[in-house]
């Protein structure tokens, strides 16, 4: 038998061989040698003599302390391998258990509670003095951390991210028929290019004809009551009194409007559905603040009915479905509910996608028959590629992208040989105004589509839907084409330096 040891984040160790005795071996520096009580990453490695052939089992990787490591070796010398099984489990309970272990004093950051500029130079110099890192181009920054106090807090400085554009797009939208140049911040190498693509396959066959359908932003907070009784009650109540409710939100915001509220029972909880507009915001902090509004009227309201004994309040209990994929938030919307059409003519789709339509339809029928064996909701391919790229791109909350990327793909056939296409997408939390869409790069990128400042959402939403239409239009057509992987290998692939290994 042999073992191998080697020091926690150490070089490969070399290969052993034998069959007695304890080993150690290293492929470096003899510095990495460790020293008595040095704490060791251990791979324990048995291997068994089977006539000329040896067999390696690679058992664990545990972390292990001088004492350990003359267990380890007494027991693989005996040969008692249900004694090192043992050993092994013990030492992994051991070392797993948490209840007697203190956190170390760490340093706190210093100056986290303030957004000035000193702030920002004195934290920048406290990472840099405890972890060695420079900093020094996130440092570089033309924002005035003043400028960020309900962006973000603790600022260090900023990144940057490339950003290309996609168009023209030839768009029929809420405010009229125009060329819109898309931008795209990216660093995946041909999303630009095969979005590009799909755009000249829509805009060269007359363009898209796109609208927004609505708008609804949900915050649903929970009641509980002692019995069923009560909770039925309470829902009675709640629509009795709306309107009361309604003048709650009106003094609370005068940009958010309550369309309904709908309760939803499961036995003595109550779940109320506010349901909101919110304009030219993405709005999901304005709702908050209207609901709890609302919700203390309510609480203060519902106070003085003897009877009705209220056990538990949140404010969300999850229903809202914020920033996460959910089956009723595709069915009946969160965010802007938007859809998109155009008709790829047949010459079009030779030329500029290089295939035939029939093709293109078969990939699609094919496609949508594995969405459904895979229990996909929705029926698009890669639309989070181009909602990401412009969310970044435009100040929006990126951890949206995962509810919006649920979307309806549909294609179909005409009698003259022609495909149409239509894309519905039910949950596009975005905004023009309120947000990361006021900083100075993210306001230049939502100008470049006319989409800065009020009544300009509807567009933005059109010009995401369409633009995502366009991707997968393209990523179909280079699936059923073969040109998917010659593609990325030819412009996707941003390959590593290679160093060698001493």
């Amino acid at each position: 038998m042999a073992l191998a040891y080697m020091p926690h984040m150490s070089p490969v160790p070399t290969c052993l061989h034998g069959h007695h005795g304890l080993r150690f071996a290293w492929r470096g520096d003899p510095c990495d040698v460790p020293k008595a009580g040095q704490s060791l990453t251990v791979s324990v490695y048995i291997a068994k003599q089977l006539t000329c052939d040896s067999v390696k089992l690679t058992i664990e990787q545990v972390r292990c302390g001088a004492a350990d490591v003359e267990l380890f070796g007494q027991i693989v010398n005996s040969g008692d391998y249900d004694t090192l099984w043992q050993a092994l489990l013990t030492h992994s309970r051991r070392h797993a258990d948490m209840s007697n272990t203190s956190a170390p004093a760490f340093a706190p950051l210093p100056g986290r509670d303030s957004d000035s500029s000193a702030a920002q130079r004195e934290r920048i110099g406290f990472l840099r003095a405890t972890t060695g890192a420079t900093l020094d181009l996130i440092a570089q920054t033309d924002i005035q951390p003043e400028s960020l106090a309900n962006n973000i807090e603790a600022f260090v400085g900023t990144i940057e991210l490339p950003v290309g554009i996609v168009g023209p797009l030839w768009l029929n939208s809420s405010c009229g028929m125009d060329a819109v140049y898309v931008p795209f911040a990216t660093t995946e190498g041909a999303l630009v290019a095969s979005a590009t693509r799909g755009v000249n396959a829509i805009s060269h066959s007359g363009g898209a004809y796109a609208r927004a359908l609505g708008q609804r932003v949900m915050r649903v907070p929970s009641f509980e009551f002692s019995q069923m009784a009560e909770a039925i009650f309470f829902a009675d109540w709640i629509q009795a009194h709306i309107e009361a409710i309604r003048e709650q939100v009106r003094r609370e915001s005068a940009h958010a409007t309550l369309i309904s509220i709908d309760p939803e029972l499961f036995g003595r909880r109550v779940h109320l559905h506010f349901v909101y507009r919110t304009a030219d915001a993405a709005g999901q902090n304005m709702v908050t603040a209207c609901t709890a509004r609302a919700c203390q009227w309510i609480l203060a309201a519902i106070g003085s009915l003897k009877g009705l004994e209220l056990r538990d309040f949140y404010i969300e209990a999850g229903l809202a479905n914020d920033k996460r994929l959910s089956a009723r938030s595709f069915v009946q919307s969160r965010g802007v509910r938007v859809s998109t059409e155009a008709l790829l003519k047949a010459d079009v789709i030779r030329k500029v996608l290089k295939l035939e339509p029939s093709r293109l339809m078969t990939s699609y029928h094919y496609w949508c028959a594995c969405n459904q064996v895979a229990g996909n909701v929705g029926s698009s391919l890669n639309i989070a590629n181009a909602i990401a790229a412009i969310f970044a791109a435009t100040g929006q909350d990126l951890a949206s992208v995962h509810e919006a990327s649920v979307a309806a793909l549909y294609m179909d056939r005409t009698s003259a040989g022609d495909v149409y296409v239509n894309l519905t997408m039910p949950g596009l939390l975005i905004g023009t105004v309120g947000g990361g869409t006021g900083l100075p790069q993210q306001r230049q990128c939502l100008e470049l589509m006319g989409c800065a400042g009020r009544h300009k959402v509807a567009r933005l939403a059109e010009i995401i839907a369409t633009t995502a239409m366009a991707l997968d239009i393209s990523l179909l057509a280079a699936l059923s084409a073969g040109h998917f992987a010659s593609a990325h290998q030819r412009m996707g692939r941003n390959r590593p330096m290679e160093t060698s290994v001493p």
